[in-house]
């Protein structure tokens, strides 16, 4: 594989002055590669860890899926996107950077941006923070009414309510907390279904319900959301 092209210092010049600009260069020349550093250099400059690809203005489009429509995109995409908001998670509960993040979740930060840019915002140095919020869909277990829904598509703030009751119902059942369940009487939280139906869940907190689940294996696999 060839190396990066050397660019004569006099061309790089020339871009860094504007007198080179993609307007008056060719693509594939010396000349082009001479205008595409000036305009990395100088998006480093005011921006600092931006990727080369963003550098040079080559974003990738932010995707925006709706609560309702969230189980129609594929397998691989649905993979991505639960990836790129374990990333938020990282970033806003360990104070990890968006790179270190995606690095974690063995993901770039590109594609989390393109997944979660609503919850992603740039501080006055370019560098990626975590908003407090955002309105990115999770699929998430719902243990609601003596049934478990394994999958329902809920927004964070309910997410952040679902994540507690899962860890609830493990205290319950490891004996470590016999009143675990008594905060969740009556919680309700909004999801939809894989079949697109959108209604309200109650969290189950009877304790002999939760027993009787678990008795039947329906809890063994239930994963608490980030």
């Amino acid at each position: 594989m060839p190396g990066p092209r050397h660019i004569p210092p006099e061309l790089l010049e020339a871009a860094l002055a504007g007198e080179l600009t993609r307007r008056n260069t060719a693509k594939g020349t010396v000349a082009r590669s001479a205008v595409d550093r000036a305009i990395y250099e100088r998006r480093q400059t005011l921006h600092p860890g931006t990727t080369a690809r963003a550098a040079l203005g080559h974003h990738l489009r932010p995707r925006h899926v709706p609560q309702a429509n969230v189980f129609d995109l594929s397998a691989r995409d649905q993979a991505s996107r639960q990836r790129a908001t374990r990333v938020l998670g990282h970033m806003r509960h360990d104070g990890l950077s968006l790179s270190r993040a995606a690095r974690r979740e063995g993901t770039s930060a590109d594609t989390v941006r393109r997944w979660v840019a609503s919850g992603l915002e740039q501080d006055r140095g370019g560098r990626w923070k975590a908003k407090a919020t955002d309105d990115v869909p999770r699929i998430v277990p719902i243990v609601s009414g003596g049934t478990v829904y394994p999958r329902v598509a809920v927004s964070y703030g309910d997410a952040r309510i679902i994540s507690p009751h899962l860890q609830a119902l493990r205290r319950y059942l490891s004996g470590e907390d016999e009143e675990a369940l008594a905060p969740f009487a009556g919680v309700v939280v909004r999801g939809t279904l894989p079949d697109g139906t959108t209604r309200d869940f109650e969290l189950e907190a009877d304790p002999e319900t939760v027993s009787a689940l678990a008795f039947m294996g329906l809890l063994d696999d239930l994963v608490v959301g980030s």
